[in-house]
């Protein structure tokens, strides 16, 4: 396996026929849209409970965030329990938690009633530090899952090459390969009666109609937006409210047993661990390296990191996979989950999941579901895209946007000038050419792609990942083809881009400079 093609491990597992886009106008009783974990993992409980469904997908399906995830079952979400008791009350902690229990029976549940080979694994998940001053959080959490009755424990080490100072075990935990599970439960559905189609994009929402890119009409009595970055949000400015994080990861062989456990760290830069079988091989994914998409380092150093620490902790090992993966953060760390807006309460949304996205993904489907089944849970409130966000929430908020500003103004102002002679294929660079920033991405010793460097989402200026050769916009996480092609939104249309050849384009540029 080539590492530089950045294929996810779980690519391997998933084995899906493909669905045709929908051609012409239908309606429906539920129109899901999204074919992710929680898309998937709603139209299930939906179709299981007599409701007619249909499912649509930009693209193809489990090829978002699902593909890209590390597939732990855990209501272990890091540091996240003592902040919610503080930031909110000790009612909104246990709600959380609950939540995302009850998400880790149900995924339990299909997997034993269904009888899904998925390699479904009981861990004890782990949070640990390295440093002293780590010490302090770790004990403080502890002192939170006590109040919230979570079986858990304190240790002074873990089975690996790491000097740790403390860590706190969540116990009975899962984890499983995501891709073999959510591929049975599309079967399942396409043996059913939900309608799927693929390479569908929706655009927006007029009334009970989901209008596609294309202006075919899906129109519902409900309306589910599983995308990764809401479409459609009623002019709630949900990108003021998120900010979208990458983060790493690599898998190699194991060379010895592992010891089991699941294991992420709370010091900078995170680190996580976990083992996992494909074809009979046994791999450890080894992942960290967060930062706000569009403000890393060049991406290959923080490959480069994963790897080097890898090597000190398990021995020089071939590196088969590597893949990145796009997160969205709320600026209270709890998902918006639930009715866009009072006065539309027929449309639902789901995001935010904050890296933890198998169990805050399948509980939003569980919500939504119920929400459309007339159930009442008295748990979705404190997930309310509509709720009001408090003190840290609003410290964060503030944060978030000044930000946003400052990646706003300062590519605006920036004065690029990349050397054009210089440049190899397969290498980007930036350049002003009459008085606008480009983007010029060298294919080969001739063809040169050139876009628009503005986001086509609020106006930033997107930065070259020489990793995945993609523009990434630093203010919303919108990402773009070397061509200018939307990958992630909240993006919908493509950046402005010309195709030229490389005489052609110096030419171009060394016209501007003789003026």
């Amino acid at each position: 396996m080539n590492a530089q093609n950045h294929e996810p491990i779980w690519n391997q597992t998933r084995h899906l026929k493909e669905y045709p886009p929908l051609s012409q106008n239908e309606s429906t009783e539920v129109a899901i849209i999204g074919g992710g974990i929680t898309g998937i993992t709603a139209a299930y409980l939906l179709q299981k409970a007599g409701k007619q469904v249909t499912i649509v997908d930009q693209g193809r399906f489990l090829n978002g965030t699902t593909l890209h995830t590390t597939a732990k079952i855990t209501a272990q979400h890091g540091l996240i329990y003592d902040q919610l008791i503080n930031s909110y009350n000790y009612q909104t902690a246990r709600h959380y938690y609950e939540a995302n229990h009850e998400a880790m029976q149900l995924i339990q549940s299909l997997i034993q009633d269904e009888q899904i080979n998925c390699d479904l694994q009981q861990h004890d998940a782990y949070l640990y530090t390295e440093t002293t001053e780590g010490i302090t959080k770790i004990e403080k959490e502890f002192e939170a899952y006590d109040r919230l009755n979570i079986n858990s424990q304190l240790a002074d080490s873990i089975p690996f090459n790491l000097e740790i100072e403390k860590a706190l075990i969540m116990k009975n935990q899962w984890q499983f390969n995501p891709t073999a599970y959510l591929s049975y439960l599309i079967q399942r559905l396409d043996q059913g009666s939900t309608k799927l189609y693929e390479h569908t994009a929706a655009r927006t929402i007029e009334e009970k109609s989901v209008i596609m890119e294309d202006n075919t009409e899906l129109t519902a009595d409900r309306i589910l937006i599983c995308t990764h970055f809401p479409f459609y949000t009623e002019n709630k400015l949900f990108s003021t409210r998120l900010h979208a994080e990458k983060s790493y990861v690599i898998a190699f062989p194991t060379a010895d047993p592992y010891p089991g456990g699941m294991y992420l760290n709370i010091d900078s830069p995170k680190r996580s661990i976990r083992e996992t079988t494909i074809n009979d091989q046994s791999y450890i994914l080894f992942g960290g390296e967060g930062h706000k998409v569009g403000q890393g380092e060049d991406m290959s150093t923080h490959y480069d990191a994963l790897k080097r620490d890898a090597k000190a902790i398990f021995s020089k090992q071939p590196i088969d996979y590597q893949w990145s993966t796009q997160d969205l953060v709320t600026v209270d760390k709890i998902p918006y989950i639930g009715p866009v807006s009072k006065e539309q309460p027929h449309i639902l949304l789901a995001t935010g999941y904050r890296k933890w996205g198998m169990t805050n993904g399948t509980a939003a489907a569980k919500m939504m579901a119920d929400d459309v089944l007339n159930k009442t849970d008295h748990k979705q409130n404190i997930f309310s895209p509509s709720r009001s966000s408090v003190t840290k929430g609003i410290t964060s908020f503030i944060k978030e946007n000044t930000d946003v500003t400052k990646h706003l103004l300062k590519n605006k102002l920036s004065h690029p000038k990349g050397d054009l002679e210089a440049l190899n294929p397969g290498q980007a660079t930036t350049l002003l050419l009459h008085g606008q920033r480009k983007g010029v991405y060298k294919a080969d010793t001739d063809q040169i792609y050139m876009v628009d460097t503005t986001c086509t989402h609020a106006g930033c200026e997107v930065n070259w990942n020489s990793a995945e050769h993609t523009w990434d916009c630093p203010c919303h996480g919108s990402r773009f083809t070397y061509k200018g092609e939307v990958i992630e939104g909240p993006a919908k249309e493509n950046l402005h881009h010309e195709q030229f050849s490389i005489i052609d384009l110096m030419k171009l540029n060394a016209s501007q400079d003789n003026k």
